[in-house]
């Protein structure tokens, strides 16, 4: 795997242009657990000298300036205090004018002492050196004051295919689908063997893979076992508190209690179903697949999982999550695209625009929008020409062609017809998967 920072490269942009214009104020870099926030921090040391790195993992904040200053003792003499600490980053920084990284930055909540001398350091010195902090989504974090927020995302389906030298543009989004643009699992693919091959060398209770999912909970969780019981039963489709309470045997107000601390960290979100009722389902598809597949399965004696588990884990990736995910990026193209289509904002993630009936065709997504249409449908393989007679006959049940805006998807592209009606007609429009660099 090509280093994947190399192919993005904003996160290094942004943190070059913060150092550069607005050193005043620390930059606040967030971001999912997992999602590569370190090793962006790291590489960017290396490429610039004289940066600094340095994590809050595990370490109080009150002994952190010994340690800290032990990683760099050409740097630093003994800090006892923050207040040393900082005196001595002054007098390095003056002359070098240094990005410094805070990894880890929400892992305790006891840095008033390490934010008051911070804020001196910085009322002190406005353009001696940026300060970086690192956090968490769904962490808490001490007042921080005035920061510059910026937000690293997931890797979109784009970027994994370029990451890899040998690897299909199918295979880098079955990857995406399923690592959902994880760093910390995307590079654990091996691109000299297969996808399949992949899937089954990380179906084992030791790999890396696996235990993301125990890391995760128990980064932000004291005792994650009854919320990997909670997850076990959304995962099997009990998405209702009721049915949650019913399946795990916990008490409605305790049920009720885990969620909102599993929202807070980003791994269910609440919805609701078509008949308006509230719901809760998981975000994302690596915990989909974990909770429902490997969580309560037993493996054998070198940590494997049996072949039917395995079977059925990849068919689900397969045959639901990767055309889901397929479909959900095809929805963000029409939000990001939203001017071409639409004089309002689509409404693309609301559930009640989404797997529309209309005259026995399920659209993926559809909404009127300013008296206009707007419909996606997507496909797995190459639709055929009646396919699109079907879609335009129940288009226009509602309203008429030109009233209609279309975006059809294809994962494995279009035969000529499609290509050929998407010129004569400026109201259809076709999605692949090389168009979801957004």
């Amino acid at each position: 795997m090509k280093n994947i920072f190399d192919i993005n490269g904003r996160i290094f942009d942004e943190c070059k242009e913060h150092r550069d214009d607005n050193e005043q104020i620390p930059m606040l870099l967030t971001g999912e657990y997992g999602i590569g926030k370190t090793n962006a921090a790291l590489l960017y040391c290396i490429r610039n000298p004289g940066s600094l790195y340095f994590s809050f993992k595990n370490i109080d904040s009150s002994l952190a300036p010994s340690i800290f200053a032990k990683r760099y003792s050409n740097i630093f003499s003994e800090c006892s205090s923050w207040k040393d600490f900082f005196l001595q980053l002054e007098k390095y920084a003056k002359n070098i004018v240094p990005a410094v990284f805070f990894d880890d930055y929400g892992d305790r909540n006891d840095k008033d002492e390490f934010l008051n001398c911070l804020n001196d350091f910085l009322n002190r010195n406005k353009y001696i050196c940026q300060i970086i902090l690192i956090i968490n989504k769904g962490e808490r974090m001490s007042h921080l004051g005035e920061a510059l927020g910026v937000v690293m995302q997931e890797f979109n389906p784009v970027i994994v295919r370029k990451a890899f030298d040998r690897i299909s543009e199918a295979d880098a989004f079955r990857l995406s689908a399923l690592t959902d643009g994880y760093y910390e699992l995307l590079k654990l693919y091996n691109d000299e063997i297969s996808f399949e091959e992949n899937v089954k060398q990380f179906l084992n209770n030791e790999s890396p893979f696996y235990r993301f999912a125990v890391d995760y909970l128990s980064h932000f969780l004291r005792s994650p076992e009854s919320y990997n019981t909670l997850l076990h039963a959304i995962a099997l489709g009990n998405n209702r508190i009721t049915e949650m309470s019913d399946f795990t045997g916990f008490p409605k107000n305790k049920v009720d209690k885990y969620i909102k601390a599993l929202q807070e960290i980003r791994i269910v979100r609440k919805t609701k179903d078509r008949n308006g009722h509230s719901i809760y389902v998981i975000k994302n598809n690596y915990f989909k697949l974990w909770y429902k597949y490997l969580f309560a399965e037993q493996t054998d004696i070198d940590g494997n999982f049996s072949d039917d588990t395995i079977a059925n884990f990849i068919n689900e990736l397969e045959h639901k999550l990767v055309p889901e995910t397929f479909s959900k990026w095809c929805c963000h193209w029409i939000y990001i695209h939203q001017n071409r289509l639409s004089d309002r904002i689509p409404h693309v993630y609301e559930e009640k625009n989404l797997n529309v009936n209309i005259n026995g065709i399920v659209f993926d997504y559809a909404e009127t929008i300013s008296g206009k249409l707007i419909l996606l449908k997507t496909f797995t393989n190459k639709p055929s020409k009646e396919k699109w007679l079907e879609i335009e006959k129940a288009a226009l049940t509602i309203t008429p062609f030109y009233n209609t805006e279309f975006i059809v998807g294809s994962m494995n592209g279009y035969r000529e017809y499609y290509w050929d009606i998407n010129r004569q007609y400026d109201n259809i429009h076709l999605v692949q998967l090389q168009s979801l660099n957004i």
